[in-house]
């Protein structure tokens, strides 16, 4: 029998882990999100959104109602899938691996080196993994040829055993038929996993096959493959191939909102429609995809996106903005080659130059000061949009402004004249100005709008639209209600 107790030991850990990789703090979901009843939510959010608005919040009220259990969990083993072998996610893995293990579930072979004792197939997978990343390209064949010998559905190894293939360093037509063979078997083996298509596309091309790599992908576009999700890949990848025409610049634009309507919390669409926008002559349209793009917690590229941002807003004159942009591009870039490090170094050398130039220190230490001094760069309501993707209100932009200068009084009782989905838009702000206010010491004043987010958040989850978003709007309540109450307890 299931203990709820052990439950909520191991869902904390799965917390813990999501908190120190990052997958905490992942951007929620648009509401028609939660009507998808694909496995994990693949046909509409990403896997780290899915772990933060429908599992951990389902899990919460098993645990409170002690149960009915589940008579298998399998979380890890897409966890796995989704992190592809990224050694970054092994602390999530091995959190989730613990929570399945609570449940009765058929006997399967360990899928991540992370697991103690590994099963001689994970084993051989890793060791794959790690002969690429040195450059031992026939090794690491070998490895992943064991690994389908022993099983020929193990996650993400055909897909790999294709990768190797394509990047064979005297690759030969050979090794590329070998390539789309284990490009076409992934597919097959793992329905829901977009990346083998991609790479199928590629390898075709690179084969001389154009013509057949976009009949396939135009074949993927009418989403009967599961969930759609194949539909998603293809047009994301037949919109990179429309970018490399200025006449096809609409085509590409309207293939990536094609796949983000497939998958909308899909990172590296979304940068790739940034790209297109900024291709297509719409910075402002371009800069806001771009920080969409990087709200995205799955695993992809977040380099170009952060490099974008920091031109815009060193061309708005957003030095301290620009400054960070182009840091957050260095540190990326640095764990993926540092291909691009003396040309960010080049850029952050003239912007802290500039900086000085007018008597800013660009290391200022204090960082709420610096952070707050960022914020006042950009002018209020600036390319603020409701979850509807629609400019934001006069009334709610005006609770900006007056929580930029502080009047806490005035934002509190301009706050408390909004009403119905002009609440809701101003929820940020109003958590935003809690937060705030509760650091310069004005403690009456962040409890008042604190109790006003709780509000707003409790109207939201009434009217919610379907019971996953129900759920996860009564998981904000709950979690702005405990701040609200330790507020009130350190006051007294």
């Amino acid at each position: 029998m299931t203990d709820g107790t052990e439950v909520r030991r191991r869902l904390d850990d799965v917390i813990a882990a999501m908190k120190h990789s990052g997958a905490w703090d992942v951007a929620r979901p648009r509401d028609e999100a939660f009507t998808d009843t694909s496995a994990f939510g693949m046909g509409s959010m990403a896997f780290e959104q899915w772990l933060r608005y429908v599992f951990v919040p389902n899990v919460e009220r098993l645990i409170a109602s002690n149960g009915p259990w589940p008579q298998t969990s399998m979380v890890a083993v897409q966890a796995v899938r989704k992190s592809g072998g990224d050694s970054r996610a092994d602390e999530l893995v091995s959190a989730l691996h613990a929570f399945d293990s609570l449940f009765e579930r058929p006997k399967v072979p360990a899928v991540v080196h992370v697991l103690a004792p590994p099963s001689p197939a994970a084993d051989s997978y890793a060791r794959s993994r790690a002969a690429f990343e040195r450059g031992d390209h026939r090794a690491a064949l070998d490895a992943i040829r064991a690994v389908l010998k022993i099983d020929p559905r193990f996650p993400n190894a055909q897909n790999y055993a294709g990768w190797i293939l394509l990047h064979w360093p005297t690759r030969t037509q050979v090794e590329l038929d070998g390539a789309i063979a284990h490009f076409r078997e992934a597919m097959s083996v793992a329905p829901r996993d977009d990346a083998p298509l991609a790479n199928l596309c590629d390898a075709l091309v690179l084969a001389g096959r154009e013509a057949e790599a976009i009949a396939e992908a135009q074949r993927q576009t009418d989403g009967a493959s599961t969930e759609g999700f194949h539909a998603a890949g293809a047009h994301n990848w037949l919109g990179w191939r429309a970018l490399s025409h200025p006449d096809t610049i609409d085509a590409a634009i309207e293939h990536f909102r094609s796949a983000l309507r497939h998958r909308f919390g899909w990172g590296i669409a979304r940068s790739n429609l940034g790209k297109a926008l900024e291709m297509k002559g719409l910075p402002d349209e371009a800069y806001a995809e771009h920080q969409r793009a990087l709200d995205c917690k799955a695993n992809f590229d977040r380099t170009f996106s952060h490099e974008r941002r920091a031109a815009y807003e060193a061309r708005h004159g957003w030095l301290r903005n620009a400054l960070e942009s182009f840091r957050r591009a260095l540190k990326e870039d640095s764990l993926r080659g540092a291909t691009h490090e003396a040309t960010y170094r080049e850029a952050i050398g003239f912007i802290e130059n500039q900086l000085r130039a007018r008597g800013i220190d660009p290391d200022e230490k204090d960082r709420e000061a610096w952070a707050r001094a960022r914020e006042l760069e950009i002018p209020a309501g600036f390319g603020a949009r409701n979850e509807f993707g629609e400019p934001l209100a006069d009334a709610v932009i005006e609770v900006e402004r007056l929580l930029r200068d502080e009047r806490w009084a005035d934002a509190i009782a301009a706050l408390r004249a909004l009403d119905g989905s002009n609440l809701v838009d101003a929820i940020g702000y109003a958590s935003w100005g809690a937060k705030r206010a509760r650091r310069a010491g004005d403690l009456a004043s962040a409890i008042a709008m604190q109790s006003i987010v709780v509000n707003a958040y409790r109207g939201y989850a009434s009217n919610a639209s379907s019971g996953g978003e129900g759920l996860a709007r009564m998981g904000d309540v709950e979690r702005e209600q405990k701040t609200l109450e330790s507020w009130k307890a350190e006051a007294k």
